[in-house]
C-alpha cells in the first residue's frame, strides 16, 4: 500500500488544490452571507436549476440548509414557511442569527440528519436539496425521508453530483488536488491516507475535515451514482419524477472556448457507459 500511496499522492500533486479560508477559520456569518449572495444573485439553487419554481404562500423544507443563506433568501422570496435542518450545531446558531440579522421570522433551523427528521408526515409543499444527498450517511433513508414530509402533490427538487463525476465527485477539488477522477483510480483506503499525509506535510490541522463515518467512500461522501440512485427509486412510491444529467463545466457552457468541448460532454451523458463520470450534476424532481 505504501507504493499505491506514493503513486497516489504523486497524482494528486499534480494540480494542487487548497482549502478555504472560510473552511480553516470560519468568520462570523461568513458562509452564511456566501449562500445568500448566490441565491440573490441567481447563481444559487433555486434560481440557477429551476428558476420558474414558485415558493410564494409554500411550506419549504431546505434540506441540508448549510449555514442558512439560501434558507433565510427563501423566506424573502413569498415562502409562508422554511424549515432548514443540518447535523452541525454551529451551522443551525449560524442560521438563526443570520434570520435575525436580516429580520426573517418565518424561517427555523433544526438540528437533524436527513434520515430521521424531526417533522411529521405531510408537512411541506416544498423539499430543496442542494448537493447535500451526495453526502449524506444513508441515502435510501434520507430520500424516503424526504418524500414522507412532502403533502400529497408536493414535490422534492433535488441536485447533487454522482459519486464518479470526473472534476469533482471526490469532493478533493475543495481541500486537496484538482486531478481528476482520483476515485477512479485509487480506493478510498488508499486517497485517505494519500491526503492525510499531503495535508499533514502542507502543515494543515486535519481537524477542519469532516469526520469520517464507517459507511463513508471520502470524506462526507456516501458514493452515491447514478446507477444506485435509480435503483433506489424502483423502490420508491411517488406519482411523477423527471430526472436530467446536466455535463461537466455546464457553467461554463456559453464560453467559446468550452461551447464544442460542452457539445460533446452533453452526447457523453447519454451513453451509460461513460454516464458516471461525464455527468456533472443529477436534477431530479419528484413529486409524491
Amino acid at each position: 500500500m505504501g507504493l499505491v500511496t506514493s503513486i497516489a499522492k504523486c497524482y494528486l500533486n499534480l494540480a494542487p488544490a487548497y482549502p478555504g479560508e472560510y473552511r480553516i477559520h470560519r468568520e462570523p456569518l461568513e458562509r452564511a452571507w456566501m449562500e445568500y449572495n448566490d441565491e440573490r444573485d441567481g447563481e444559487g439553487f433555486v434560481r440557477f436549476y429551476f428558476p420558474s419554481l414558485e415558493l410564494r404562500g409554500k411550506d419549504v423544507l431546505d434540506l441540508g440548509c448549510g449555514y442558512g443563506g439560501r434558507t433565510v433568501r427563501y423566506g424573502e422570496m413569498g415562502a409562508a414557511y422554511v424549515a432548514g435542518n443540518e447535523v452541525r450545531s454551529e451551522a443551525v446558531e449560524e442560521g438563526f442569527e443570520f434570520a435575525r440579522l436580516k429580520s426573517v421570522d418565518n424561517v427555523e433551523f433544526f438540528l437533524a440528519p436527513a434520515e430521521k427528521l424531526p417533522f411529521p408526515d405531510n408537512r411541506f409543499d416544498i423539499v430543496l436539496s442542494s448537493d447535500v444527498f451526495e453526502h449524506v450517511e444513508n441515502f435510501d433513508q434520507s430520500l424516503r425521508e424526504s418524500l414522507r414530509v412532502l403533502k400529497r402533490g408536493g414535490t422534492l427538487y433535488a441536485v447533487f453530483p454522482p459519486f464518479y463525476n470526473a472534476t469533482g465527485g471526490s469532493h478533493m477539488h475543495g481541500y486537496v488536488s484538482f486531478s481528476p477522477a482520483p476515485n477512479l483510480l485509487f480506493s478510498s483506503s488508499v486517497l485517505k491516507k494519500a491526503t492525510e499525509e499531503i495535508l499533514t506535510k502542507r502543515g494543515y490541522d486535519l481537524r477542519f475535515l469532516d469526520p469520517w463515518r464507517p459507511t463513508d467512500r471520502l470524506w462526507s461522501l456516501n458514493g452515491v451514482t447514478i446507477r444506485s440512485f435509480r435503483r433506489t427509486l424502483q423502490n420508491l412510491a411517488f406519482t411523477s419524477i423527471s430526472v436530467k444529467y446536466t455535463p461537466l463545466v455546464t457553467d461554463l457552457a456559453k464560453h467559446p472556448f468550452v461551447r464544442p468541448v460542452h457539445f460533446v460532454l452533453r452526447g457523453a451523458t447519454r451513453v451509460p457507459f461513460l454516464r458516471e463520470v461525464m455527468v456533472g450534476r443529477i436534477i431530479a424532481v419528484i413529486t409524491k
